[in-house]
């Protein structure tokens, strides 16, 4: 599966860097420079969670990403008006979903998880490119305001054609295997959709503490 995942991944960077110069054209200039700082970051990350994957790391880098997580709610709590309740419950959240997080990568073979990666981070990428490209309608402008309704069909229709095209190597039915990748993406959406809310919570209880 790694052979076909990369050239995969090459080419949709190719086609995310060549949407990148089209959106370019039509932005300021440190709008271009941070677009393509965020392009060369997100190849990064892709490219070390994929290796991470297929060499057996991934456990080790997931425990990174817990671990993370929990110190900069902790930095953040601290920073804040120290909410002890918000805390608790943040926790309370935090925790078990951090767990289920590590249960998952510990408990996955090689290819379900390069599998489940790669639906991620297409819907994602091909999300912000097509909105950035065609959006127009807000579909959730309060907990998500960059969202539009082209984005998110544009990330669907990505990770459908993605699956196919890995069909073979996952051996599942074509029924299985779109609905299995549209549950991903929506689980997906989900994440990228709580991000800024809760963020926005935060900033909203500390300013007012």
């Amino acid at each position: 599966m790694i052979q076909a995942l990369i050239y995969i991944i090459a080419g949709y960077f190719l086609f995310g860097g060549l949407a990148i110069v089209i959106i370019n054209r039509r932005n300021k200039a440190y709008a271009a420079r941070d677009r393509w700082v965020k392009y060369i970051f997100y190849l990064l990350v892709v490219s070390v969670t994929v290796a991470c994957i297929f060499y057996g790391l991934l456990p080790l880098l997931v425990l990174a990403i817990a671990g993370t997580g929990l110190y900069e709610m902790l930095a953040a709590w601290l920073r804040s008006a120290r909410n002890r309740p918000l805390l608790w419950k943040s926790l309370g959240i935090y925790i078990p979903v951090a767990a289920a997080f590590c249960l998952h990568a510990f408990g996955q073979d090689t290819d379900g998880l390069l599998f489940v990666y790669t639906i991620v981070f297409v819907f994602d990428g091909f999300a912000q490119i097509t909105g950035q490209l065609l959006g127009r309608k807000k579909i959730f402008p309060v907990i998500s305001p960059e969202k539009t309704l082209a984005g998110v069909i544009g990330g669907y229709v990505s990770v459908v054609i993605t699956s196919l095209l890995l069909q073979d190597i996952t051996g599942l039915p074509v029924s299985h295997l779109v609905m299995k990748t549209l549950v991903l993406a929506t689980a997906a959406m989900t994440g990228a959709c709580w991000r800024p809310y809760t963020k926005g919570n935060v900033a909203l209880r500390t300013t007012a503490g």
